[in-house]
C-alpha cells in the first residue's frame, strides 16, 4: 500500500471518529435536557401580606439562577416551573425580598413583610409679628404627614382696646371675664375680625395657617393631618396697614413638628 492511499485511510478513520464522538455527545447533551425538563416542577401558590393577609398582586416570582420569572396575579396567585431542589425568589415594591426553596413542593404560599419605614421628623420654631399678615415656614407638606402645633405669646392691639389688648394664639384675651367672647364678637365693630371666613368663628387676631387646601385655625395647640402643600402661618386680621392705628406689637412663638413617612390614626 502506498503513502498516500495509506494517509487517506487515516483520515477518513479519523473524521469518523470525531463524527461518533459528535454524535455521542449531541445524545448525551439531548439526554441531560431531557432529565431536566423531566425533573422540573410546575409550581403554584399565593403571596399575601404578613400584616393582614391580604393578597399581594404585581409581586415578581423568578427562579433563582436562571431567567424564569412571573408576576402574581390580582389574587396574589402565581404559577411557574423549577427546579425540585431549586428556589424561588419573591421580590416587589414595598416588601422585603425573601426566598424560598423549593424542596420538592409543588405549592408554595409565602406572606411577605411590609418595608420598615424610619419616620422623618422636621421640627421648626417660628416667630409670627403681630403686625405681620403671613410668614413663610419653609416646610411643604404631604396628605399623610402629620403636623403638630404648639404656640405661645401674644398680640396687642392700640390703646383704644384697653384693658383687654392683648390676646394669646387662641385669639382670647386671658384676663378678660369671659375669655372666649373677648374677641369672637369684636368683628361687628371697626377691627373687622374674622378676616379669612366669619362662619367659622376664629377670634380676632388668633393663630391660622394656609396651604394649597385652604385657610385653618391652629390656635394654641393643634395636631392634623391631610395638609398640602407650602405652610404659612398669620394672624386672623384684616387691619394691618404698616401704619395707622390699627397696627399690632407682641409675637406668637409656634414650634412645628412634621412627622412623614409614619402611619397615624389621628382624626
Amino acid at each position: 500500500m502506498s503513502k498516500h492511499i495509506l494517509s487517506s485511510v487515516i483520515i477518513k478513520l479519523q473524521a469518523n471518529r470525531k463524527i461518533k464522538y459528535a454524535c455521542i455527545l449531541i445524545a448525551i447533551s439531548s439526554f441531560i435536557c431531557f432529565t431536566t425538563q423531566a425533573q422540573e416542577l410546575e409550581i403554584t401558590g399565593r403571596v399575601t401580606s404578613k400584616t393582614d393577609g391580604n393578597p399581594l398582586p404585581r409581586i415578581n416570582v423568578s427562579v433563582k439562577g436562571t431567567d424564569v420569572t412571573t408576576t402574581t396575579d390580582a389574587r396574589g396567585s402565581y404559577v411557574i416551573r423549577a427546579n425540585p431542589r431549586g428556589s424561588l425568589i419573591f421580590s416587589g415594591s414595598g416588601v422585603t425580598t425573601m426566598e424560598e426553596p423549593v424542596k420538592n413542593r409543588k405549592l408554595i404560599n409565602v406572606a411577605m413583610e411590609p418595608v420598615k419605614i424610619e419616620a422623618k421628623v422636621d421640627q421648626l420654631i417660628v416667630l409670627i409679628p403681630g403686625n405681620a399678615p403671613w410668614k413663610s415656614t419653609g416646610l411643604v407638606l404631604q396628605p399623610k404627614d402629620k403636623i403638630e402645633f404648639k404656640a405661645t405669646g401674644n398680640v396687642c392691639f392700640n390703646e383704644y382696646d384697653v384693658p383687654y389688648s392683648c390676646v394669646g394664639p387662641k385669639g382670647y384675651a386671658p384676663d378678660h371675664p369671659n375669655p372666649a367672647q373677648a374677641y369672637i364678637n369684636d368683628y361687628l365693630g371697626t377691627d373687622y375680625a374674622y378676616c379669612d371666613d366669619p362662619k367659622m368663628g376664629w377670634a380676632h387676631a388668633c393663630l391660622i395657617a394656609k396651604d394649597r387646601n385652604g385657610t385653618f385655625y391652629v390656635g394654641s395647640d393643634l395636631t392634623i393631618t391631610g395638609r398640602n402643600g407650602p405652610l404659612e402661618i398669620g394672624i386672623n386680621d384684616c387691619t394691618f396697614t404698616g401704619t395707622g392705628q390699627y397696627d399690632n406689637s407682641g409675637q406668637f412663638s409656634v414650634v412645628i413638628k412634621v412627622t412623614r413617612g409614619a402611619p397615624w390614626n389621628g382624626n
